[in-house]
């Protein structure tokens, strides 16, 4: 039996085929359907900017120093999370990040505030509210 086909794979989860990680975002299967989200989305310039592939210098990770890299789940967040509609409004009003430990979210909250002044669930508030 595989996580696929697991009963502990939630209604609405599915697995990503190539980390494995159980995902929720709601992702298509459908290779075009991804490249027709990504073009009606402001999400692959800020990826694009925030990895360095810009006039820009990017973003440096704070650890490593290294430029910085989105995780692949990152990535589908940005793009969902800057989608536009087909009159230029956002499709999604509101939004949250949710994870286990260590998937990722608090790297995103840390690009629009400084972690150390708020609790994760006042980050996620504030993006919500002001990253627009």
């Amino acid at each position: 039996m595989t996580t696929e086909t697991s009963e502990l794979l939630l209604p609405g989860y599915w697995v990503d085929a190539v980390s494995g990680a159980w995902c929720s975002c709601p992702w298509p299967s459908d290779p075009d359907e991804r490249v027709r989200l990504a073009s009606m989305s402001l999400g692959p310039g800020v990826i694009d900017w925030a990895e360095g592939r810009s006039d820009s210098p990017g973003l440096v990770h704070p650890m490593t120093g290294h430029p910085w890299r989105f995780t692949p789940g990152q990535k589908r967040f940005l793009i969902l999370w800057y989608l536009l509609d087909g009159e230029g409004r956002f499709v999604y009003r509101s939004g949250v990040k949710r994870g286990a430990q260590g998937t990722g979210q608090r790297s995103v909250c840390r690009k629009y505030t400084r972690p150390s002044q708020y609790s994760s669930c006042t980050i996620v508030k504030i993006i919500c509210q002001y990253a627009r």
